[in-house]
């Protein structure tokens, strides 16, 4: 059995794969669903709001955002780490999140180009190779 200290309050845990002990991830569990409950009363709550009336943490409460736990409504605070829109939930508004994609599935395309181009010229490389 490996020991570690929490994260969150410094304490001596039985570690069983989080940075926190049990006692630290049981109160941010519950912050988490006192957060839900109280958008679930008030929607269209803004970020400041649920900070101080369910007492947590700006960084947890954006980060539960960020995770796609909560969804909250797009005047509330969040913005997309990109273009800075505001967002309800995840990292990206919609379009930077398809740009991203985009992007991604141009590089990886250009990767299966280059490895099916060094399977059909493969072999071993010499000096002379390289002579226009």
């Amino acid at each position: 059995m490996e020991i570690r200290q929490c994260h969150a309050c410094s304490k001596l845990f039985a570690y069983r794969g989080n940075s926190n002990c049990p006692d630290c991830i049981k109160k941010h569990d519950d912050e988490f669903t006192a957060v839900r409950r109280f958008l679930l009363d008030n929607p269209k709550t803004d970020l400041d709001t649920i900070c101080e009336e369910c007492e947590v943490s700006r960084s947890d409460v954006l980060g539960w955002v960020r995770e796609g736990r909560l969804v909250l409504n797009t005047g509330a605070g969040v913005i997309c780490e990109k273009c800075g829109d505001p967002i309800s939930h995840g990292r990206f508004c919609k379009e930077c999140s398809q740009s991203l994609v985009g992007t991604l599935e141009s590089a990886h395309n250009e990767l299966k180009r280059k490895e099916e181009e060094n399977k059909t010229y493969g072999g071993m490389h010499t000096n002379r190779d390289n002579k226009r």
